[in-house]
């Protein structure tokens, strides 16, 4: 479950832990913390990744209930494919 996520500027280049895309230097990405199984989570999304995350979540409710990881942002990825498929189709 995400329990806090803020807008930031990188200081330094990172790698978004969802898409594996590159942050660079000066770019706005999400810092997201999250707890699972008692644990607490800090990961950082770039904001391409963030859509997604937030379409998904505005479309089904808060879906994101569990950890929010690659695994999740892969399911995220083929349910948005689907339904883009199924919005081309009808």
């Amino acid at each position: 479950m995400i329990i806090f996520n803020k807008k930031r500027k990188a200081k330094k280049e990172y790698t978004c832990d969802l898409s594996g895309n590159k942050i660079s230097v000066g770019e706005t990405y999400m810092s997201v913390s999250q707890t699972y199984e008692g644990k607490i989570f800090s990961i950082k999304v770039c904001m391409e990744a963030w859509s997604l995350v937030q379409s998904m979540e505005d479309a089904c409710g808060n879906y994101i209930d569990e950890l929010l990881d690659k695994d999740t942002y892969r399911d995220l990825l083929e349910v948005d494919k689907l339904y883009s498929e199924d919005e081309v189709s009808k």
